[in-house]
């Protein structure tokens, strides 16, 4: 599947640039939710790039490679920073933005930044009702469904990944 060699050739990529292990294990795990979270929201209606949402939730974090530091405590260093690392790696803009775009929704133009942004929190059980309001919007938008509809089969997805969290936190 595309999206899944996206997704492994983007940590692949990560390692190499010297991501710290914990941060390796971050971006794997909400790349995985991305993907989970994509794929039921494309059960809904909803036209989504796959492959682009897997390489930008790989990504979403990638300044913590510079600074590492953010790895344990809050900061916002790592989006500025991640974001023209990968501009500096030849990544496109639209897709070096995710690390802006995660922690800011204001700065999201497409759905898939809002998937990843929801991913972030989602991985570990975090139900953000901003985050989730903002793409329950897109959602109704994109698969032409009244924004209820939309809400109520997003909330069910969004509860299934958040009921997964205790197995992915053991993991990380």
């Amino acid at each position: 599947m595309e999206a899944e060699r996206e997704r492994q050739d983007a940590l692949r990529m990560l390692r190499a640039w010297g991501a710290p292990p914990r941060l390796m294990r971050h971006a794997a795990l909400v790349s995985e939710v991305a993907l989970e979270l994509g794929r039921g929201l494309e059960a809904l209606g909803c036209a989504l790039d796959l492959a682009w949402t897997a390489r930008a939730a790989a990504w979403h974090d990638a300044g913590k490679t510079w600074h590492p530091e953010e790895l344990d405590a809050p900061g916002s260093l790592h989006e500025a920073r991640g974001e023209s690392e990968l501009l500096a790696r030849g990544v496109s803009p639209a897709l070096a933005r995710i690390c802006r775009s995660h922690a800011d929704r204001a700065l999201a133009r497409r759905d898939e930044e809002l998937v990843v942004c929801c991913a972030d929190a989602l991985w570990k059980g975090k139900r953000d009702p901003a985050r989730e309001a903002d793409l329950i919007n897109r959602v109704a938008e994109s698969a032409s469904l009244d924004r209820w509809d939309a809400m109520l089969g997003c909330d069910d997805l969004f509860e299934a990944i958040a009921a997964g969290a205790d197995a992915r936190l053991a993991r990380s």
